[in-house]
Order: structure tokens, then sequence, then C-alpha cells
């Protein structure tokens, strides 16, 4: 079976089963109201009224329990099941500024346009309270599995969790693109965290301080095994956070991932400059032939206190080949702070080691105004080193974001490259203003 016919029949079973799920509730209250009338006119007896009741909360107790709450959750009677469902859509569009490089030609590619950055639905559920499962898919350019996973969490203070999942590597990849503070990731997150894989891996914390996250995996979904083999790696991360409480934060993290490549030998570094509308990279290694395997490390810092949240990383990949090729070492690292205008602040999760969701002390459609945040981000991407000319590039993106209600938001980016040295569009300095609208559920 092709990999997209397996993305479409998942996609299609998520869909079933979310149809499944929307049973209507029996009308409960309308049943004890109908006996409070015929008691009332005497159609009833007191003890028939005593008696129909006392059927009726057992009925009722034995039903399934749907909740509408902020989410949409159907549970068992005896609490043994439960499923959910969630999604989110994202619109983007972008207009660009185009620039010349040294040799005087602009950077190709860059058209204004916009896209569906991402349309997912998901389907999670919990079984026995041990038991998890996760199945996203993403309909935006075609049905692609996203998470699709089943957990453990019998252990004492042990999780293992086996499938296609993100490996524990990198405090803004690991946050969720519905969290995230700008419309795009910052380069060096992009160009090296290995994201979704699938593998099995293990989490657990200590003196609610520490957490320690591991695992092995291989290729992810997407990237099947094919003629080129498959290539594996090992993951671990670990962070520590002392204080992790509304509205006071400190995070540091360190994570590394060494990776094999498959028969093919081969490992390639890239990103577009934090827009996504368009396709075009400013930076890239091209194939990197005859590589046996890629290190990458990477050192993640955090802090928040009330409106005000400070975040950076830097991750270095250090590039192992045979066959008289010399190795190469690339790096890059970001630097982000952001400021509420409301009185708001940024969640923190402690278990994951990763941003939450913002919950405005207000709410657009209630009287309120939403929670209102700028922030700025600089970042810088290397992947020059030695004969290896992929380029160099540091960028400036300003951000603004409205968060209407919990589930709501609309971002403003505006993104500057400030300097580019090396790669194909040498010495160009192009810029973008993008705007989203976004809600999840």
């Amino acid at each position: 079976m092709t990999r997209t016919k397996l993305n479409v029949l998942c996609g299609s079973a998520l869909l079933g089963g979310l149809s499944l799920l929307t049973v209507p509730a029996h009308a409960d209250e309308a049943t004890m109201e109908i006996l409070e009338i015929l008691r009332s006119k005497g159609d009833i007896s007191q003890e028939k009224y005593e008696e129909l009741k006392a059927k009726s909360e057992k009925a009722d107790s034995e039903k399934v329990k749907i909740t509408t709450k902020e989410k949409f959750a159907v549970k068992s009677a005896d609490g043994n099941w439960e499923w959910g469902i969630g999604g989110r859509i994202m619109a983007d569009y972008a207009i660009y500024d185009n620039d010349t490089d040294s040799s005087g030609m602009e950077v190709p590619g860059l058209s204004d346009g916009h896209e569906l950055r991402r349309a997912r639905l998901n389907m999670s559920g919990k079984f026995y309270d041990v038991w998890g499962m996760k199945l996203q898919v993403d309909f935006a350019g075609g049905a692609e599995i996203k998470d699709a996973y089943i957990d453990y969490s019998g252990f004492e203070n042990f999780k293992v969790k086996v499938g296609n999942f993100k490996e524990p590597f990198s405090l803004e990849e690991l946050t969720s693109s519905k969290y995230i503070t700008f419309m795009q990731r910052s380069t060096p997150v992009n160009a090296f965290a290995p994201s979704r894989n699938l593998g099995i891996a293990g989490y657990t914390s200590f003196a609610d301080q520490v957490t320690l996250s591991g695992g092995v995996f291989g290729d992810g979904i997407e990237s099947g095994s094919g003629d080129d083999g498959t290539s594996y790696g090992v993951t671990g991360r670990v962070t520590f956070s002392p204080i992790h409480e509304a509205g006071r934060v400190v995070h540091l993290g360190a994570a590394v991932s060494q990776r094999n490549t498959n028969s093919n030998n081969t490992v390639r570094f890239r990103d577009r400059f934090e827009t996504h509308v368009s396709g075009t990279r400013l930076v890239d290694t091209a194939d990197l032939t005859n590589t046996d395997d890629v290190t990458r490390y990477g050192l993640e810092a955090a802090g928040v206190w009330d409106r005000l949240s400070l975040q950076g990383e830097y991750i270095m990949a250090d590039v192992n080949r045979d066959n008289g090729f010399e190795d190469a070492d690339f790096d890059g690292f970001y630097l982000t702070g952001s400021f509420f205008l409301t009185d708001d602040h940024r969640p923190y999760d402690f278990g994951p080691g990763d941003f939450d969701k913002v919950s405005p002390s207000t709410t657009v459609g209630k009287g309120g105004i939403g929670a209102w945040e700028v922030a700025a981000r600089y970042s810088s991407l290397d992947l020059n080193d030695g004969a290896l000319n992929g380029g160099k590039q540091d960028l400036l993106t300003v951000g603004l974001n409205w968060y209407a209600t919990k589930n709501i938001r609309f971002m403003a980016n505006y993104n500057q490259v400030l300097d580019l040295k090396g790669g194909a569009f040498d010495g160009a300095e192009p810029a973008a203003f993008q705007a989203r609208a976004q809600v999840f559920w």
C-alpha cells in the first residue's frame, strides 16, 4: 500500500470515527420535568414518582457521558473509556519585498500568496486510566499522518510511548504550533530538530523540577523505508525547572540526538526565512553525500515573569563523513522576547517541558478585548563550513498576537533578513509581511 493511500485511509477512518461520536445525549432533564408535572397534577402517586425517578437516575448513571466544555469528549459510564476529538485550522497570507543578491539577480519564487497552513483533525483516547492513544491527520495539501501512537502510564512516575510522534528535542519544536509565539518556528529549529519519527520513548520526572525523556527512532511515516533502507537514531532530553507556577517560570534544558544515515548516505539541511507561503530556501547545504552519521546537540532556556517571556536555543549539527570527505559542523541559535499588553502571561507545562495555551483574562464576545502580545526574535543559521557553502542567514522577526478567545488567535509577523553570506543567494536581504487567522478545539 502506498503512503498516499495509507494517509487517505487513515484520514477517512478518522472522519468516520469522529462521526460515531456525535450521538445526541438523552433529554434527562426533560424526563424529570415530565415526572414533576405528572406528580403535581396527581396523575401519579408520590410512591410511583419515587420509583420512576430512581429508575431514571439509574438509567442516567449507565449512559455515555458527553462533554462539550472547551472540547468534545465522550466517556463511558464506568469511566474506563474516554474519547475526544480536536483539530486546528490556520490560514496564512504573505506579501514579499524581494531583493537582489551580490550578482544583481532577484531571489526567485518570492511571490505574494496565501495558503491553508494547517487543517488537522485528531482523535485521542484514554482507557482504564493507564492507556492512551492519538491519531492526527493534516488535510492541508493532502492527507498526511502526523501523530499516531499509543502510550502506557501504568508504571510509577514513568510513561512509555510507541508510534509516530516528536522526538524529545528542542523546546520550540516540542511546543505545539497552536501555542508558538510566531507563525513559523525559528530557522535553526526548522533546519536541525528531528521532529516526528516512528519509535519508542520513555518519560519521567523527579522532585517536581527535573524531567528526563529519551527514545529510539527510525524514519517517519512519510519517509517509508523503500529502496533506501531506514535510518535509526537515539534521542534524549533533560529539563530543569525549579520554578513553574502561573506567571513565574524558569526553564533550562539540553538534548542530544545521534542518527545514522540510510543506504544513500546523504543528509541535507535547509530552511526558508521563517515564512512558508513561498517555498524558496535562502540557505541550503544540498545533499551531503558519503555521510555516516549526524549528531545534534541542543541547549535551551526560557523564563516568564508576569507579562514578560524570554526564550532561546542553540543547536549544533555534527556531520561525520566517510571516504575522505571532510566532516562538517553547522549551528544556529535564536533569542525571543515577548510582552503582553494586557494582564496575561505565557503558561508553561512542566510534564513535557514546553509552553501551553494562552488563556486570555478577558474574552472577545463576553465584554473583553482578549489578550494582546508583542514579540521580537533574532535568529541565526550558519550552513557554511570550509568548502561547504550553504549560506549563513541572520534574521529579525517582529510580531503581534491577538488572542480573541482561548482557541481563536490572529497573528501578524514582519520578517527581515539582516544578512546573508554565501549560498545561492549571497547578499540578498528580502523581507516578508505575514498574517494568520487560526482556530483550534
